[in-house]
């Protein structure tokens, strides 16, 4: 697991997420703007987000609160969290819709693939986007994702879905992220 505390750009903060945190990710999943088919709106209709954030928050950073740079609240969460594949991990990743069309969630995704590929052992990232996501496929394919065939993979991803990846390189890593 990555093991470094906080991640900045100039506009954000990723720290590790906390307990805390929940008001501020139940209000972002709350506004009627936000998907209710993703499965952290699920876990909050089912009332099961709070312990799920208990268990992620629990071990070594996998989730960050994504922050805006001198306001400590939380405006989303990005997370890695490691498959049984070696040196491969899952991305995940939401952002509060006040938050929308600023280029926050790229920021913060990359920033963190930044910092992945400079301290930690993770080679591999996966994503699985809905196919109707345009705007978070695009985002991914701005960070050098590519889609997957699914018959080059043994992955198992939801029907209508897509499979992206990336392969880290800490040379290819140590440029400036974009804001």
């Amino acid at each position: 697991m990555p093991h470094w505390p906080c991640i900045s750009t100039s506009r954000l903060q990723l720290r590790p997420a906390t307990m805390a945190d929940l008001p501020a990710i139940e209000t972002g999943l709350a506004d009627p703007r936000f998907p209710p088919d993703l499965p952290l709106a699920r876990m909050q209709r089912e009332s099961t987000l709070a312990a799920w954030l208990q268990r992620i928050t629990a071990t070594a950073p996998q989730l960050w609160a994504i922050t805006v740079t001198g306001c400590d609240t939380c405006i989303g969460t990005v997370a890695l969290i490691a498959t049984q594949a070696a040196q491969t991990c899952w991305l995940s990743y939401w952002l509060t819709p006040s938050e929308w069309h600023q280029g926050l969630a790229q920021e913060a995704i990359g920033a963190l693939l930044t910092s992945t590929a400079k301290h930690s052992a993770y080679k591999h990232v996966i994503a699985g986007v809905a196919l109707n996501n345009l705007p978070s496929i695009r985002l991914l394919e701005q960070l050098k994702f590519t889609p997957v065939p699914a018959s080059q993979t043994d992955w198992i991803i939801p029907a209508e879905h897509i499979l992206l990846q990336r392969w880290l390189s800490a040379s290819l890593e140590s440029r400036t992220v974009p804001h």
